[in-house]
Order: structure tokens, then C-alpha cells, then sequence
């Protein structure tokens, strides 16, 4: 079983470099689509954005803090990894969601596109110091972009 895990790793990071697709597994999707059910049950649309935020955030409860997550390969690629957070991932993950409930965009690839827009200078991939890696550099960015 960790052979198979461990081979289906390695195939979505070399599919994700040559495609340049992003990098998640089946359970990342899973959890995805299992938010947006539970926004869609706890009526989260109808909700202040600031709310939605805070419920998404509290669903994730019991998820283990995992360090490093977004670093795969030499390479800077979007990288989706709903099963750990650190702390900057967690707030990343819980706002996306929120938003594209607010917007009624619950499809994994409108979720790719979100994290894409948060996480990135202008909402732009382009290599690891277009990341925004610090908080302050992240306000300074959405609010450049307002």
C-alpha cells in the first residue's frame, strides 16, 4: 500500500513538472469537494464572508500541522495539500473556499485558481520568489490588487 501511495506521488509530481499542472492527490480533491458540501449544508453563501471564513476554518479542526508542505521539487509549482497546514496554508485554504462559496464556484479547479490568485504576486505563478511568503507581503498585495 505505501508502495502504490509512495509511486502515485511520484507520478503526479513528474506529470505536474512536465505539464505543468498542479500537484494534489485524489484525498485533496476529496476534502475539497467535502467543504464545499458542507458550506453548501450550512448555507455559508448566505453567510458575511468573515463568517464563512471562520467556519470553513473550524471544519478543519483535528487536521495536523505539517511544515513544508508547498516545497516539491527544484521547480515552483501549485501545489494543493488539504490534509496538514501550516499556518499561512490554513488561512490561504479557509479564505479561498469561502470566497468561491461566496461566488458559487464550487469546482476543485475554481479552487486551484483561487489558491493560485492568493498565494501568488499578482495572482501569477511564475517561480518561487513570486510566492508571497510573509503576511505582510500578502496584505500588501491584495490591497495593491484591491
Amino acid at each position: 500500500m505505501m508502495k502504490n501511495i509512495f509511486f502515485l506521488i511520484l507520478f503526479l509530481f513528474f506529470a505536474s513538472a512536465v505539464f505543468g499542472q498542479a500537484i494534489y492527490s485524489p484525498q485533496d480533491s476529496a476534502v475539497c469537494v467535502s467543504k464545499f458540501d458542507f458550506a453548501l449544508s450550512d448555507s455559508l453563501y448566505s453567510k458575511p464572508i468573515g463568517e464563512a471564513v471562520v467556519e470553513i476554518a473550524k471544519s478543519f479542526i483535528g487536521d495536523e500541522y505539517q511544515a513544508h508542505t508547498l516545497e516539491k521539487g527544484e521547480k515552483e509549482t501549485l501545489v494543493v495539500h488539504l490534509t496538514g497546514f501550516d499556518c499561512y496554508t490554513f488561512i490561504e485554504t479557509s479564505l479561498a473556499l469561502a470566497r468561491l462559496i461566496k461566488m458559487n464556484k464550487t469546482d476543485f479547479s475554481d479552487f486551484e485558481k483561487e489558491v493560485k490568485n492568493l498565494r501568488y504576486r499578482n495572482g501569477e505563478l511564475a517561480d518561487y520568489s513570486s510566492r508571497l511568503h510573509y503576511f505582510s507581503d500578502w496584505i500588501f498585495d491584495m490591497n495593491k490588487r484591491g
